[in-house]
Parts: C-alpha cells; structure tokens; sequence
C-alpha cells in the first residue's frame, strides 16, 4: 500500500475525523471516558438519525486505525 503524505496538518486530522459520526463521537469521548454502551446512548440521545451499535463500532474501528497510522504526526 502506497504511503500519503501529507503538507499540511489540517489535511491530516480532516483525513482521520471525515464522516458524519466522528465529530460527534470525538466530543463525547471528551467529555471523558465513557463505556461503549454510554457511548452509544449519548449518541443517539442527541440525534434525531441513531447510529446502530455496528455503525459505532465501524466508526471507532476507523478512529483507531487513522491514530494508529499517523501516531507521530499529530
């Protein structure tokens, strides 16, 4: 697999957090540390479209594998 680089940091973290969930996701889990269930309750509380459980975990999949890649760059 090819390795992107990337010019500018904003290119970067906008590669990682792109998505409908992600934003969402990122302000809870900042709130503090929250179990998955929570998660998933917060979520779906504020939103009139709730994320399916395999829909979180797809998401927190693809927030995971876009730190683990890019670990020194942000």
């Amino acid at each position: 697999m090819e390795e992107v680089r990337y010019h500018f940091g904003a290119s970067l973290v906008l590669s990682i957090i792109s998505g409908k969930w992600k934003p969402p996701i990122i302000c809870e889990l900042d709130e503090g540390a929250h179990r998955y269930n929570e998660l998933h309750e917060q979520l779906n509380q504020h939103n009139a479209h709730p994320i399916s459980q395999k829909g979180l975990t797809e998401q927190l999949r693809q927030l995971e594998r876009g730190l683990d890649r890019h670990p020194n760059q942000l």
